[in-house]
């Protein structure tokens, strides 16, 4: 037993797996791998799913798994972490790179976190150099997670957009130095 469970990605096609769907032995021996994992929870259990999912190389919406329909509703405290859901996307941040511990944390992972927690060095008028555009300037991000966009300005080959956490980017200045 822990204190503490989290069991992400309880989406449709992840849990139940897609190929045990139609084999109700495989899916009733996922359900009781799922109940496991909930019984092990002493004192907090975190059950996640997304709204959209990158998978198998394309993005998608997730679908919650079946089984958490099956959970009793009075035990469920639902909360939206969205960029959309009215006020919570600054709590992320500040979870992301509000304090020492989550900055050294993020410096561990080897990911350097920007002035707004975004876990990304880049801003708005950073200068940067790409292997095949060249020295550019990055003049807007965009979305949050797997789905966010850098766009960089390149003078010979004009404005591209890259998914941040795939480009290849070094920092070479910015609109302060």
């Amino acid at each position: 037993e822990f204190p503490v469970v989290f069991m992400p990605a309880l989406e449709q096609e992840i849990v139940p797996g897609e190929r045990s769907q139609d084999k109700p032995e495989e899916l009733e021996e996922e359900r009781r791998v799922i109940f496991v994992g909930m019984t092990r929870a002493k004192e907090e259990l975190t059950m996640t799913h997304a709204r959209l999912r990158e998978f198998r190389g394309s993005t998608r919406y997730a679908v919650p798994s079946m089984f958490l329909d099956e959970l009793p509703a009075d035990r469920i405290r639902a909360m939206d972490l969205s960029s959309g859901s009215g006020g919570v996307a600054p709590a992320i941040y500040d979870w992301r790179g509000g304090s020492p511990a989550s900055q050294q944390g993020w410096l561990d992972a080897g990911v350097q976190a920007n002035d707004e927690g975004e876990g990304i060095a880049w801003a708005p008028g950073t200068l940067v150099r790409h292997d095949t555009y060249g020295q550019g300037r990055v003049t807007d991000l965009s979305g949050y997670g797997a789905m966010r966009k850098v766009k960089v300005r390149f003078p010979a080959h004009g404005e591209k957009t890259f998914i941040a956490n795939k480009v290849k980017l070094t920092v070479v200045g910015r609109d302060d130095d």
